[in-house]
């Protein structure tokens, strides 16, 4: 029995170097089936670099062919520009002219207005000066007047009134009369020669006939005298009057003619400043415009340098610009951007693909064969059903795991 275990032995230990050798030989052949899988799927993506590379290059290239296109068109757009610009400086340039001109004749108005109104206003100086002599000689003459009425007043205070003179007068006939009447009544006692105290001596000397005749004459002088001098107080009156009146007229003609220059003299200064405030106006707007074609002259300037150094680097080989440059790349990256949000799109789709199942629905669980490839070198490798007992796939051992001991398998006694 122990011979036959060990010869049973033997065979099963031969048996296990036979698996052993065709273990070894299928993990060899299983490493070059892997090798030749690998080499392919490095020869699948190489093919798939190499074509993704050459899209890219064809992408690139149809991009460097959209960009020059758009360059072209910038530059005709920058050329058109250009002549638009050009042509705009010429009419600014031809509406300067016409300004300047329109200029010079506004200021020959302007000259000969000033000039007009230089003569008026010469003319109203010369009438102020006359008008001003005219005031002050009739301030002269209204101060002579008031001198010559003041004269007269006093003249006429010292003359007595007729009304007081006739009382005066009255009494005095009055008091001649009673004088008379004691004269006479004296008479009578001066003449009765029983009365005793009927003389009666004044004090003095009594003046003679000739001494009251010079007198009489120097009365008489002293009173032509006044009267003299009163007519002539009266017709220099008379005179200041007249002449007064006479300047009071022509105060009056011409205060008329000096309200007609002064009125003149407005509508011109009017005239002045409308004429003024026109040349102000146009010239702020051919300072305007001269500013404005000078703007558009430098951008034209610029402008010509710009796509001159445009040309120059683009015959360099160089981008036409940093700017231009700056925006290629900035479209460049756009679209590398669109094209991985493409390619995303489209590896998501196939993977959410795989996830469809046969009726129609989907699963976000992930796939399990349901098929092997048999190891046998004799049978072809195709996929073989596991049938009802397929493998199934553990779960991932969870973090309480490290809290179990590995299990000690204990050794096998035959």
């Amino acid at each position: 029995m122990r011979e036959k275990i060990r010869i049973l032995e033997n065979e099963v230990e031969i048996l296990r170097t036979n698996i052993g050798t065709r273990e070894k030989h299928l993990q060899k052949l299983r490493l070059r089936h892997a090798n030749s899988i690998v080499m392919r799927d490095q020869l699948r993506n190489d093919v798939s670099k190499q074509r993704h590379s050459d899209d890219e290059q064809n992408e690139v290239r149809e991009q460097l062919k959209l960009d020059i296109n758009q360059l072209n068109g910038l530059v005709n757009a920058s050329e058109e520009a250009m002549v638009q610009l050009r042509k705009q400086s010429d009419r600014a340039v031809q509406l300067l002219n016409d300004r300047a001109v329109q200029l010079i004749e506004r200021n020959e108005e302007v000259y000969v207005l000033q000039e007009k109104v230089r003569v008026q206003e010469a003319v109203i100086q010369r009438g102020e000066l006359e008008l001003r002599q005219r005031e002050e000689e009739l301030d002269f003459l209204r101060l002579q007047l008031k001198e010559e009425e003041r004269q007269v007043q006093l003249a006429k205070k010292k003359v007595p009134k007729k009304r007081q003179v006739e009382d005066e007068l009255t009494v005095l006939q009055i008091q001649l009369s009673i004088c008379q009447d004691r004269l006479l009544q004296m008479e009578s006692r001066t003449e009765d020669p029983t009365h005793a105290g009927r003389l009666r001596y004044l004090e003095g000397a009594d003046p003679g006939p000739i001494e009251l005749h010079n007198k009489c004459e120097d009365m008489e002088i002293r009173l032509a005298a006044k009267e003299e001098q009163l007519l002539e107080r009266q017709l220099l009156l008379e005179a200041v009057s007249r002449l007064a009146e006479q300047l009071e007229r022509r105060s009056k003609a011409g205060q008329h003619d000096t309200l007609a220059l002064a009125k003149e003299v407005n509508g011109y200064k009017f005239r002045m400043g409308t004429v003024t405030k026109r040349m102000k106006a146009g010239t702020a707007e051919l300072t305007m415009l001269m500013s404005t074609a000078m703007q558009l002259q430098q951008q034209v300037r610029d402008k010509q340098q710009y796509l001159q150094s445009c040309y120059q680097r683009m015959e360099r080989g160089e981008p036409p610009s940093e700017d231009i440059e700056a925006e290629w790349l900035k479209s460049r990256m756009v679209d590398d951007r669109r094209r991985t949000e493409r390619q995303e799109a489209q590896a998501q789709a196939a993977q959410q693909e795989q996830f469809v199942l046969g009726h129609g629905g989907v699963t976000t669980a992930e796939p399990r064969p349901n098929a092997y490839i048999p190891n046998d070198e004799v049978e072809l490798p195709i996929p073989r059903p596991y049938g009802g007992h397929a493998p199934f796939k553990p779960t991932e051992p969870g973090s309480n795991m490290r809290h179990i001991r590995k299990p000690r398998p204990k050794p096998i006694e035959i």
